[in-house]
């Protein structure tokens, strides 16, 4: 409002604030000034997403931890079964020993083509020193693939 009444003075005051405006604005609309402004803009913007992308690492950074720590807890958790296992508890024992065997080396094959992670276990039977674990999900999707079949 004020700028208006003194650009509509006739006066010499009114004359030297229009003056004083007009040469305000000009340098306002000057090209350097844009550029200027619109330098400033883009430093904040970049200053504001470099924080923002810091902040991001660090919680990339916690959830990776996280995950690292929950992988090792289900590594921990999951129930891992040999061959007679299965056959014993899940098959009521119908499996002969050669065909524990044969779905040994075809699960042993599935479980490394899926990335399944096959434990050794020692065993107390004089005739292994150790057998093969599978865990449990794995032989699922095993069976399942399977449809039965061995």
């Amino acid at each position: 409002m004020a700028k208006e009444l003194c650009m509509l003075q006739r006066s010499e005051t009114g004359k030297k604030f229009r003056e004083y405006f007009i040469s305000v604005e000009e340098a306002w609309n000057s090209p350097e000034k844009i550029m200027e402004r619109a330098l400033e803009i883009a430093h904040r913007r970049a200053a504001e997403a470099e924080q923002r992308i810091f902040a991001l690492a660090i919680r990339n950074d916690q959830l990776l931890a996280e995950n690292t720590d929950l992988t090792v807890a289900l590594n921990q958790s999951i129930e891992y079964w040999t061959v007679m296992k299965y056959n014993t508890d899940v098959m009521d024992g119908i499996w002969t020993m050669s065909q524990c065997q044969r779905i040994g080396r075809r699960l042993s094959a599935y479980c490394r083509a899926n990335g399944y992670v096959i434990k050794t276990c020692k065993t107390g039977d004089n005739r292994f020193s150790a057998v093969n674990a599978y865990p449990i999900t794995a032989w699922e999707a095993f069976m399942e693939e399977r449809g039965g079949e061995y």
